[in-house]
């Protein structure tokens, strides 16, 4: 049954009938949802009405976590230059989340006609729950650490404890900076408008590692974008980031992937490709 409100009495419904009912109700679902293209500012975080109404349907909702928000990462890329502020080009830099938050971020580039540069970030996994992010780690000009307290007290885990786990993804770091940059140096973040862009954003604890990264080197504005996030990880976020735009924020949320309808992992070579077209000046502009 769909949960749209039929009585018991109802007539029998017909399997065609039912697969057509079942079509007009996600139909319905998919494009309220993809209506959600709200800009989320600090002070203004609030819950949709469609986010709600989708949260009580109950048995439906596993239709719901099936129906694609976007087509792909360049879909989502689009529609959120669309909604993005306005902003100075000679001022603004888009700095992207690897991997899956490159080939956006190059869209947004392109769009706006401003550089394009990469923040690497690895998750802090908890010992035996690698899975479980307790911070997340960053290597500009030395290890920059953020921890998830509520998760790191749960889990009985110091700072020390941390940052001891938060040294093993040093080689990654380097491995991944060496590989992304070549001899490139990091782009100039002090009194720029930074747009940090990523596809999702689950826990948060990536994001909030990069948005603190930014805000210490003297950004003058953070804007962040993504495709989707759940409700409550934006309210976590609001007092990290000048400006927050998030195309939807669905509920319930599932995995980041499962809003799109293609999300193929993107490679390591991908990113160092779509990052030596900037270098080049092939699309920067």
């Amino acid at each position: 049954m769909l949960g749209c409100g039929m009585s018991s009495g109802a007539a029998p419904v017909t399997e065609s009938r039912k697969i057509e009912e079942t079509s007009d109700v996600l139909c319905q679902v998919g494009v309220a949802l993809t209506a959600i293209n709200a800009r989320l500012h600090p002070d203004d975080l609030q819950i949709h009405p469609v986010n709600r109404w989708c949260g009580e349907m109950g048995a439906d909702v596993h239709w719901i976590r099936h129906s694609a928000l976007f087509e792909n990462r360049m879909d989502a890329a689009r529609k959120l230059a669309k909604v993005l502020p306005s902003v100075d080009r000679d001022n603004t830099v888009v700095i992207a989340l690897p991997r899956g938050g490159v080939p956006m971020g190059a869209v947004l580039a392109q769009t706006l006609g401003v550089p394009l540069d990469v923040l690497i970030v690895r998750k802090i996994g908890a010992p035996r729950q690698r899975e479980l992010a307790v911070g997340a780690v960053t290597d500009w000009n030395g290890l920059q650490v953020t921890i998830n307290g509520d998760i790191a007290r749960s889990l009985g885990l110091s700072n020390t404890d941390i940052r001891r786990l938060a040294e093993s993804e040093q080689p990654e770091l380097k491995r991944r900076a060496e590989l992304y940059r070549a001899d490139r140096s990091a782009i100039e973040i002090a009194n720029k408008t930074v747009i940090l862009v990523d596809d999702g954003i689950a826990t948060g604890a990536t994001v909030r590692s990069a948005l603190r990264l930014l805000k210490s080197l003297r950004a003058a504005k953070i804007v962040l974008a993504v495709g989707v996030a759940p409700v409550e990880t934006l309210r976590s976020l609001a007092s990290e980031a000048d400006e927050i735009v998030c195309l939807a924020s669905p509920e319930p949320f599932f995995a980041v992937g499962s809003h799109y309808r293609e999300f193929e992992q993107v490679t390591d070579d991908e990113v160092v490709e779509i990052l030596s077209r900037y270098r080049s000046g092939e699309e920067a502009g």
